[in-house]
């Protein structure tokens, strides 16, 4: 027993902190912690925010009951009551290191750019699909495209200005050393 008459035994076996750290290195772990420690959540809003498989998140949640990091609890929401999941004052302890160190922070901000991802990538796919749009405009972009192709084959057929400037290798130089600048006649003819 502890100084305050609790066994935490019951609660915290022997093994509980390594546990606890394989626990929170697993992947989606750090996500799944840094969400619940917003607000209370339902499972489905996990399932839809979180980036994580719907396999890897049941698991997580479950290991994380077990864990004493979450608890069930009751919120009302447009009049209805929902169940949802919080942090226990343990799984509080555990997410208050990442928000001294900003994990949480970032963790919100990446969920808002994948979010803003999402709705400018629908925009772009409501465009292709649109009829007055992308499919509306093709000729016009095979124009512009067959127009850039037979500029750049125009291009290429002019001479390559810097092969214009290159000098071809004059057999009288075949004796000659060029050293830092220096000319040198070798005379081949005398080397026997």
């Amino acid at each position: 027993m502890d100084k305050s008459g609790s066994d935490r035994s019951v609660w915290f076996g022997d093994e509980y902190p390594n546990e606890l750290r394989e626990f929170v290195l697993e992947r989606g772990a750090v996500e799944y912690l840094s969400f619940l420690s917003q607000e209370p959540r339902r499972f489905v809003e996990m399932q839809e925010e979180l980036a994580i498989g719907d396999g890897t998140l049941t698991e997580l949640h479950a290991r994380a009951e077990g864990l004493h990091l979450r608890r069930i609890d009751q919120q009302k929401r447009d009049g209805k009551y929902y169940r949802v999941y919080r942090l226990t004052p343990m799984g509080e302890v555990i997410v208050q290191r990442m928000q001294e160190i900003g994990v949480t922070q970032r963790h919100d901000r990446l969920r808002t750019i994948r979010r803003e991802y999402q709705r400018a990538k629908d925009e772009y796919t409501d465009w292709v699909e649109d009829p007055d749009g992308f499919v509306a405009n093709i000729e016009e972009y095979l124009d512009m495209i067959i127009q850039d192709a037979s500029t750049e084959s125009l291009d290429s057929s002019l001479p390559d200005p810097v092969s214009e400037h290159t000098q071809s290798l004059d057999e009288t130089d075949l004796g000659r050393t060029e050293v830092w600048g220096e000319q040198e006649e070798t005379d081949n003819s005398e080397e026997s």
